[in-house]
């Protein structure tokens, strides 16, 4: 069993049991992904039941340059190639949200696990196929909502639970203000184009918040949102001009959850 900890007041903290093969070796996984795959593989190396088999990134440089700085033996710039590889248990895909669906996919007919960033996907369609498919093959499958993993929120869902702020929950407020996505100065990537991230502030950002007010609060019933691209131009990454802005920079809503409880969230890439 896991060993109990406590927080400064005293509380206790939750642990978490790490999944292992089987067979009682380590899990062989390949990361796909250069951006917030960096912490997907920092992350992977304080699992001790955990061994990065592989790494894959567009640019064959910054690829060998990664894959040496973690130890990694194997590197591509083609996903196909990685998940070829025999013996591979697991994916965690952290490349754009346009290639979510496609990797996936190909991941599980293989009959490889998926943990994959979020936005899941570009839209609903392609997120249920993906749920499909993975309970078609029985494999492991979750989207990267690593905050229902930090202890103070575990703790809080516990109290929550065992009724310690009593009964019943009666508002949540959520605000995520992201100070990058605010300057102005960074280029049109592919984060605000909705053909290749489906999504903008609310996906990007407030999926979070959305997520962890339905794991403690419950589901939502009923909501009224508003979005707004404030900051509708971006200078193109070649520097040539200007391009536009077509996902939405900034979000803000209410809702009732299906116990009642009200919950207001606003998350913004413009403002900081």
């Amino acid at each position: 069993m896991p060993m109990e900890k406590r927080s400064d007041y005293g509380l206790a903290m939750p642990t978490i049991e790490m999944a292992r093969h089987p067979d009682n070796r380590k899990l062989r996984v390949g990361v796909i992904g250069g951006g917030f795959g960096r912490t997907h593989l920092t992350a992977f190396q304080v699992c001790e039941n955990v061994e990065v088999e592989a790494f894959c990134r567009r640019t064959r440089q910054s690829a060998e340059n990664t894959a040496k700085e973690f130890q990694i033996p194997r590197v591509f710039t083609d996903y196909r190639e990685l998940l070829e590889l025999k013996g591979l248990d697991a994916v965690s895909i952290a490349a754009p949200v346009y290639l979510h669906y496609p990797i996936a996919m190909e991941a599980m007919d293989r009959g490889i696990h998926v943990l994959c960033e979020k936005p899941l996907a570009l839209n609903k369609d392609e997120a249920a196929a993906m749920l499909l498919k993975a309970e078609e093959k029985k494999l492991a499958h979750m989207t990267a909502f690593n905050y229902r993993f930090v202890p103070a929120l575990r703790r809080m869902k516990e109290l929550l639970e065992e009724g310690y702020v009593g009964n019943r929950i009666y508002h949540v407020d959520g605000v995520w203000f992201g100070e990058t996505r605010a300057d102005l100065n960074a280029p049109l990537g592919w984060r605000y184009r909705r053909e290749m991230a489906g999504f903008g502030a609310l996906g990007d950002m407030g999926v979070h918040l959305i997520d962890l007010v339905r794991w403690l609060a419950g589901d939502f019933k009923k909501v009224c949102a508003h979005t707004a691209i404030f900051n509708r131009e971006r200078k193109l990454p070649d520097g040539s001009g200007k391009g536009s802005v077509t996902v939405e920079d900034s979000c803000a809503f209410v809702a009732e959850m299906e116990g009642g409880a009200q919950a207001s969230i606003h998350v913004s890439g413009a403002a900081r």
